[in-house]
């Protein structure tokens, strides 16, 4: 349904929530209504990408709000809630949902070098950091136990984060993008997450969650025992060539490998059987003069060998040493 520059869908209730915005509006007021319909929601990434707005107002009608709906919204400066809402909080600028405890978005424009999480706060939404450049150093509470897919995601200034024993549940890496990244901390102790070569792991499924983009490894070989290599886990991290997957590995998430520009040998074993949606896309110099294309080394008959065939990626077989034995 639409109203307007404004495209919602009804609820059980009969309320609006809204899904989409394609306005031009740079201070921009969420109505309290449409179509004789009361707006008590804002859904995920709804105003995802606007380039125009720099201010928006949301009403008192709001009750719920999904995934950073200001997501790459690169002008946005100032968000404005009731100050007597049950629901939502600006602090510091910063938008937050109160029921869950999370904070949903820091506004792009926002000029942050460094920013302290407000103690209290369970939840780093998905995206809620999503393309804030200018942030340098954020320090993360004890009382966090999530951390969202994507939530620090094209943080470029970003070069250390300390992750605190508190935080049990990582989404899809929460630092994909991140391209100066380079130092992950977490304590010995931690007994959901760890660190090894400064690659980051969640332990409860043996998931490798995120290749910080500022490593400088041309090589890399994905430690024995891990069963997933998560969505987005290398994504544009340009400089890694060639990496090993032990055959401990079941399965690669989606875009997980996506713009590797300097990756061009990568070695798959028999054991995965699950391979994500776009995995390799734009891996390998390909779009430099004379620049290689990946390799996938795979094993015959295998599930990557199909997915290879099925998607036009070039692959070949381990070498063999029967001739030795003559």
């Amino acid at each position: 349904m639409r109203s307007g520059y404004f495209e919602y869908r009804l609820l059980d209730d009969d309320t609006a929530e809204i899904t989409k915005y394609d306005g031009k509006e740079a201070k921009l007021e969420i109505p309290y209504v449409m179509n004789d319909h009361r707006v008590t929601a804002i859904g995920d990434r709804a105003f995802e990408w606007n380039g125009y707005i720099t201010s928006v107002t949301i009403p008192g009608s709001v009750t719920k709000i999904g995934a950073n709906p200001f997501r790459y919204c690169e002008k946005l400066l100032d968000i404005t809630v009731p100050p007597n809402s049950k629901y939502l909080e600006v602090t510091d600028g910063v938008l937050f949902s109160k029921p869950d405890k999370r904070l949903v978005c820091c506004p792009n424009k926002a000029i942050f070098d460094e920013y302290s999480i407000p103690k209290g706060i369970r939840i780093i939404g998905d995206y809620a950091f999503s393309h804030c450049f200018n942030l340098e150093l954020i320090t993360i509470p004890d009382s966090v136990t999530t951390i969202g897919a994507e939530a620090f995601s094209d943080c470029s200034s970003l070069t250390s984060v300390t992750i605190p024993d508190s935080v049990t549940e990582l989404g899809t890496n929460p630092f994909v993008y991140c391209e100066n990244l380079l130092n992950i901390n977490i304590s010995r102790e931690n007994k959901y997450l760890a660190v090894v070569k400064r690659v980051l792991f969640s332990k409860p499924d043996r998931r490798l969650v995120c290749y910080p983009g500022g490593l400088t490894y041309e090589e890399y070989s994905i430690p024995n025992g891990i069963r997933i290599i998560g969505g987005l886990a290398f994504s544009a991290c340009y400089k890694v060539g060639l990496i090993n997957i032990p055959d401990s590995v079941t399965t690669i998430g989606d875009k997980t490998f996506y713009g590797c520009g300097d990756l061009e040998d990568l070695i798959i074993p028999g054991s995965v059987t699950n391979i994500g949606e776009d995995a390799f896309k734009d891996c390998g110099d390909i779009f430099d003069e004379g620049g290689k294309k990946l390799m996938i080394t795979l094993e015959k008959g295998s599930y990557a060998e199909d997915y290879c065939k099925q998607h036009g990626y070039e692959y070949q077989y381990p070498d063999s040493l029967d001739w030795l034995k003559d």
